[in-house]
């Protein structure tokens, strides 16, 4: 007799408010649950099963699993279905690389502009890891270590930048590194939470980046320490789940129109290509994947990267600093979602394929759309929208709508970001 599939651990986790959520609700839940750690990268996210929980189709929740698709929170493969995102050790080094260069900018920016209210949060939360320390409550420690350095960002004001820290932060969560630290470890690192919080509060902005940079690489070289067997580190994407994990059923291949961006695309050039080509060669390409004078500039000012890691942390460190602008004058050249870009060089095609989850029939939709959201706001609506339905799309424009300009300038930025992301994986290989 065959045995059943046994049931994934996420499902056992969610706990839907009411039957009949909203696609927001859905979202909400599938993310609390991923970065509550509880659930193992790896584990598979039955569509059905989570739509039968919710008391909803498949509709909703897909489209919430394509948004923490977007977000590296979930992978999806062909023939294996939705399931909590893997990261090598590579990966999992990178993000710790991004998220070093990101808060070191926030710290230099916050300590200048903290008051006395910032200086409390910080104590609360330095308290709060104390009391776990001493409780000897390891998932405590790893939740308040998190609101303890948000504490020090926040009076920074920045908050793009904040959002793309707080997004690399998010795809190592479900590891819970700092539960995969020893007591001494764990006792190491505190000890330089109250010497960063020491510097905090004395405003003495040197002192708190070599603390903070001190504390990152320290971090960084425990955890190239652990054993491959300690998570998912360094197994292929269809190898067998490790010990524990759960294998699931396999779920349906996505149409094209659910996966759109399903084929990898060949990079224009390898690093090493990139390193010692023209500056004019190198500019076209870096404009093609975001055009912001300023962005161009800087990444190739940084040449030569020694490796695609340093390569990606210089970028999205100055993508952090564009302005709204910058933004807006890259927005002017910009081809409306449902529009062909003009050309032919590698960004009207990279645009296309972007695109191409919009079907025909979705055409004057997403032109009304543009219209309102144009008038409402002043300048064309901006998605990444690779590997986005065409529905996926309205539904997020009509959304937007709702922002105010404020609010709206916040989410473009964040876009803007991500479509220079993905095109430098398509422009610069290994």
């Amino acid at each position: 007799m065959v045995a059943a599939p046994r049931r994934s651990a996420l499902l056992a986790l969610l706990a839907p408010e009411h039957p009949g959520g909203s696609q927001q609700a859905i979202l909400a839940e599938l993310r609390r649950v991923i970065l509550s750690g509880d659930v193992p990268p790896g584990t598979p996210i039955p569509l059905d099963e989570v739509a039968e929980q919710f008391g909803v189709s498949r509709i909703p929740v897909r489209e919430a699993l394509k948004t923490l698709v977007g977000e590296s929170l979930v992978d999806h493969r062909p023939r294996s279905g939705y399931a909590v995102a893997r990261l090598t050790r590579a990966e999992f080094a990178e993000l710790y690389l991004v998220r070093g260069v990101l808060e070191s900018a926030a710290l230099a920016a916050a300590v200048g502009r903290a008051g006395p209210a910032d200086d409390a949060a910080a104590q609360a939360a330095l308290r709060a890891m104390d009391r776990a320390i001493g409780a000897d409550d390891v998932r405590s420690y790893h939740r308040e270590s998190r609101v303890f350095h948000l504490a020090l960002i926040r009076p920074a004001h920045m908050l793009r930048l904040q959002t793309m820290l707080e997004s690399a932060w998010n795809m190592t969560e479900p590891f819970r590194p700092m539960t995969l630290l020893s007591g001494a470890q764990r006792t190491h690192l505190h000890a330089e939470h109250a010497e960063m919080f020491t510097a905090f509060v004395a405003r003495d902005r040197a002192a708190l980046l070599e603390i903070s940079g001190r504390h990152m690489q320290g971090l960084e070289t425990v955890l190239a320490d652990l054993p491959d067997d300690t998570g998912p580190f360094d197994r292929p994407p269809d190898s067998k789940p490790a010990p524990g994990m759960l294998a699931g059923p396999p779920h349906p291949d996505p149409t094209p129109e659910d996966d759109p961006m399903s084929a990898p695309t060949p990079p224009v050039m390898s690093l090493a290509e990139f390193n010692s080509a023209d500056p004019a060669t190198v500019r076209e390409l870096l404009t093609a994947c975001l055009d912001v004078p300023s962005w161009v500039d800087a990444v190739a000012a940084g040449r030569p990267y020694p490796d695609r890691v340093a390569l990606d942390a210089s970028a999205t460190g100055r993508t952090a600093l564009i302005t709204w602008e910058e933004a807006a004058a890259a927005l002017a050249r910009h081809p409306r979602i449902g529009e062909r870009a003009g050309g032919s060089g590698v960004d009207a095609a990279w645009s296309g394929n972007e695109q191409s989850g919009v079907q025909a029939g979705q055409i004057d939709d997403l032109a009304a759309g543009n219209a309102a959201y144009e008038e409402r706001f002043g300048h064309i609506f901006l998605i990444s929208a690779a590997g986005r339905s065409g529905d996926e799309i309205l539904t997020a424009l009509r959304e937007r709508l709702t922002h105010t300009p404020e609010e709206e300038r916040d989410v473009v930025l964040g876009e803007l970001g991500q479509i220079g992301a993905l095109r430098l994986d398509k422009a610069v290989g290994a």
